[in-house]
């Protein structure tokens, strides 16, 4: 049987739609993604970083680069981070808020916003630019389970990408990097 074919008044039908329907639809609105294995980078003496990069569309089909990232720095720390790039002009982020995960099932995670430690000129970011703390966040993150992620803006609704399994999969992948 179909699951079109399912009659409402069925208890099981209704069940079926209730949990297939959703996830089903959550998986089309995926937009494929480029993908891209783990790079690693030898910055210096000592500090390695490695990095994943995915190209996500927006709900308004604006692009924005999803940079996920650990710094293996020369001191032995390390650093989770993911990195949002959007195009000038699109969105101004709102640095005062916290990026919110929130997963298919209705779970919220928020990762803090540690964006002024990537620009040289700290009185004039790039206001289409994000950084936020991965490592908090990412042992939570379950790659089986359709995540988006709202980006917050200074004016206006948050902007939202859908993140694919693949992509969750590789950022699980981050902490184990060089090890």
């Amino acid at each position: 049987m179909l699951l079109s074919q399912l009659q409402p008044s069925h208890a099981v039908g209704r069940w079926l739609m209730a949990i297939a329907l959703p996830l089903l639809l959550s998986l089309t609105l995926f937009v494929p993604a480029a993908h891209a294995a783990i790079r690693t980078i030898d910055e210096g003496p000592g500090q390695v970083l490695y990095q994943t990069r995915t190209t996500l569309r927006d709900e308004a089909n604006q692009r924005w680069q999803a940079i996920a990232f650990k710094r293996h720095k020369a001191d032995g720390s390390e650093i989770l981070g993911l990195r949002l790039v959007g195009f000038p002009g699109v969105a101004d982020i709102d640095r005062s808020q916290p990026l919110r995960l929130v997963n298919s099932l209705g779970h919220v995670l928020t990762a803090a916003d540690t964006s002024a430690k990537i620009f040289t000129n700290a009185s004039s970011p790039e206001p289409y630019i994000g950084q936020y703390d991965l490592g908090a966040v990412l042992p939570e993150i379950q790659p089986a389970i359709p995540l988006e992620l709202q980006i917050p803006v200074t004016a206006g609704d948050p902007i939202t990408l859908l993140i694919p399994p693949p992509t969750l999969e590789e950022w699980q992948q981050l902490p184990s990097c060089g090890h």
